[in-house]
C-alpha cells in the first residue's frame, strides 16, 4: 500500500464514505425513533382518551418522523452508492456522477464531511489533476 497510488486512495475513501454513511444514517433512524415513537405514544394515549387533539398531535408528529428520516437518509444513502462505486467500478460514469454529487453534497459540513468532500474529489479526478501520478517512484540506489 503506497500513499501516492490511486487504488490506495479508491479503498480509503470508500471506507470513510461508507463510515459517513451509515453514522447519518443512525442518526436518521434515531429521529424517526424519537419523533415516531414519540407521535405513537401521543397519539394512543389520545386515542384511548378520545382526544381529538393529541391524536393530531401524534399524527403530525408521525408525518414529521417519517418525512425528516427519509429527507436526512437520502443523501447519505448516495455516500453508500460512490463506494460501491469507488471499489468496484472505479471509472464508470455513474460512479462519478454519484461520487461527485456525494462530495457536492457533503462539503457545506465543516469538518469532516469537508475534508471526505475534497478527499473524494481528488480520487475521482485523480488522473486529471496535474502533479499527481499513480507510478511508484523508486529513489535510485
Amino acid at each position: 500500500m503506497h500513499w501516492h497510488e490511486r487504488q490506495t486512495h479508491l479503498r480509503l475513501n470508500a471506507a470513510f464514505n461508507i463510515a459517513y454513511g451509515l453514522f447519518n444514517l443512525f442518526g436518521a433512524l434515531t429521529l424517526f425513533l424519537l419523533f415516531g415513537g414519540l407521535g405513537a405514544l401521543v397519539g394512543a394515549i389520545g386515542l384511548t382518551t378520545l382526544a381529538l387533539p393529541a391524536v393530531l398531535v401524534g399524527v403530525l408528529f408521525v408525518m414529521v418522523a417519517v418525512l425528516g428520516a427519509i429527507s436526512i437518509s437520502l443523501p447519505f444513502l448516495l455516500n453508500l452508492v460512490a463506494a460501491y462505486g469507488l471499489v468496484e467500478a472505479p471509472n464508470a460514469v455513474w460512479t462519478v456522477v454519484a461520487s461527485v454529487i456525494a462530495a457536492a453534497l457533503m462539503l457545506p459540513v465543516f469538518p469532516l464531511g469537508t475534508l471526505l468532500g475534497a478527499h473524494t474529489l481528488l480520487v475521482v479526478f485523480w488522473d486529471a489533476l496535474p502533479g499527481l501520478t499513480s507510478r511508484v517512484r523508486r529513489l535510485p540506489a
